[in-house]
């Protein structure tokens, strides 16, 4: 025996092995419902979906075994060879990864930033972009401007979305974070450009929604403890929960359309604007909606992040419950669930 090794938990599967004639061993499988397969790159062509529950990983380990020097989420992979060539079913793209340049650059895909989840996008959404050489290779942060307004070039990268530029706030060559322009319209399908990179990237396609609603996590996970302020300004924990009949407030994106239309990059002063589509909150297993005694745009962060403050029905369930919001006309749009925490 040369070595052996692990990959992963118990909820990673291993599927095929091959080896090279240098002794690198090129391996794919199944990550199930967690992102627990150790990553060793900021390349993610496919996001990982916490839905499905299946999700294909490819990776590539060292001659002796202590190390990873490739891993990614990629689509339905059925076969690798000795080469280190993976073969998705879905495309019919062959995923190559033999040296240190990887595989394709270019957008691997488009998650809504609060609930790190892949799905159409709406006017107005904080979005991750995930991929390869999408930015430089020094991460750069974006601010506001004298005006309090985020750039939309940074560290020379641009990012168009229906050939509108959006407001950057974080680029690196593995991650983008931005804000969808309020003037994007909910087409059936659109397009993403990153313009000033390295290597000129191919636009990548993209869904669109009116609303895509999700809210952000204590960990910035996208799942578990909502990142929620109780009425007394304390966080909102098992702990530390609200009390019943008190209101709590949290902090979401992806609403869609707001009245009157923001400016794109620009910082909330205070509260001026609203969801055109109407949110209804729905907490633990209530069957009457809880109330929303605000919803519009968040104080101090840059429009497209959203506050709402919710009351907690008085005759509420107890313990940690199931948070969603729901949007429009038959409630079309729903959010993912979180955790809030009640007494």
């Amino acid at each position: 025996m040369i070595y052996s090794t692990y990959l992963g938990s118990y909820q990673c599967e291993v599927g095929e092995i091959g080896v090279d004639a240098a002794g690198h061993a090129f391996v794919s499988g199944t990550a199930h419902y967690y992102p627990v397969f150790p990553t060793a790159s900021v390349d993610n062509h496919v996001c990982f979906d916490r839905t499905t529950g299946n999700n294909s990983f490819y990776a590539e380990l060292n001659p002796a075994g202590s190390a990873l020097l490739y891993t990614a989420y990629a689509e339905k992979l059925v076969a690798l060879d000795s080469k280190g060539l993976f073969y998705s079913s879905s495309s019919n793209r062959i995923l190559q990864r033999t040296d240190s340049t990887g595989p394709a650059y270019g957008v691997g895909c488009v998650t809504n930033a609060a609930s790190l989840l892949p799905g159409p996008v709406a006017p107005g959404e904080i979005v991750s972009l995930f991929g390869l050489g999408l930015g430089p290779d020094e991460a750069a942060v974006g601010w506001p401007d004298a005006a309090g307004r985020f750039p939309t070039t940074l560290s020379n990268t641009s990012v168009l979305i229906d050939g509108l530029a959006a407001p950057l706030l974080y680029v690196s060559k593995g991650q983008i974070n931005a804000v969808v322009p309020f003037g994007v319209g909910a087409k059936s399908a659109g397009r993403i450009e990153i313009k000033g990179t390295e290597v000129e990237l191919d636009p990548a396609d993209i869904d669109e929604t009116q609303a895509a609603p999700a809210a952000f996590t204590l960990d910035g996970s996208g799942s578990g403890q909502a990142a929620a302020i109780n009425e007394d300004g304390t966080f909102n924990s098992p702990t530390n929960p609200a009390p019943r009949g008190s209101t709590i407030a949290l902090w979401l994106t992806g609403f869609g359309q707001m009245q009157p239309v923001p400016t794109d990059g620009l910082i909330s002063q205070g509260p001026s604007s609203s969801p055109v589509l109407r949110p209804t909150a729905r907490i633990g297993t209530s069957v009457q909606p809880a109330e929303v005694t605000y919803c519009g745009d968040a104080p101090g962060m840059i429009y497209g992040a959203i506050q709402m403050n919710i009351r907690i029905p008085q005759f509420s369930d107890t313990g940690q419950l199931q948070l969603t919001v729901e949007m429009g006309q038959g409630s079309f749009a729903k959010s993912p669930p979180i955790a809030i925490s009640v007494k």
